[in-house]
């Protein structure tokens, strides 16, 4: 594989790696979640630093913008898929009553309900968290700063 190759690759690598930290930043400000992505870059410049400074130099910086532009994508995408949660997280609920007592029971999974899931994310692991027991489940999901729960009797609530 040539060093080009190598670089694009790596380039590829840190995109995704970036989109899947921005999915998964959790936290107001995680700039320090960027810092393993220079890796790829400082790879990248080595690689290619045989073709002149410069050009080691500039496809070091394309490999980092493609990757806070991918972080960004992933950040929002993460922002939109929570908002989904909160606004449609009920809905989840009606399912899991309707699929009770259908089946008499609670899926082990929610994949077993024969619908789309509300905000899901491109990279695992998922926002949602659903536990079955027994006579009821919890579901919840959260972010830094609030956790939202509900139950088999109980709707969402939101506790920090």
């Amino acid at each position: 594989m040539s060093k080009p190759a190598i670089a694009s690759s790596l380039t590829v690598f840190a995109m995704a790696l970036g989109y899947w930290l921005g999915e998964h930043h959790f936290s107001a400000l995680p700039v320090w979640q960027l810092l393993p992505v220079c890796a790829p870059a400082a790879v990248s410049f080595f690689l290619l630093r045989g073709a002149g400074v410069r050009t080691g130099a500039l496809v070091a910086g394309c490999c980092l913008a493609a990757t806070v532009f991918a972080w960004l994508i992933g950040s929002r995408s993460a922002t939109a898929a929570f908002n989904q949660c909160v606004a449609d997280g009920e809905g989840i609920r009606v399912q899991l009553a309707a699929y009770r007592q259908q089946h008499g029971r609670y899926p082990s999974q929610l994949r077993q309900l024969d619908s789309d899931l509300p905000c899901q994310l491109f990279f695992p692991p998922q926002f949602l968290h659903y536990s079955a027991h027994a006579n009821g489940y919890v579901l919840s999901f959260s972010d830094a700063f609030v956790v939202h729960r509900a139950t088999d009797t109980e709707a969402f609530w939101a506790s920090k």
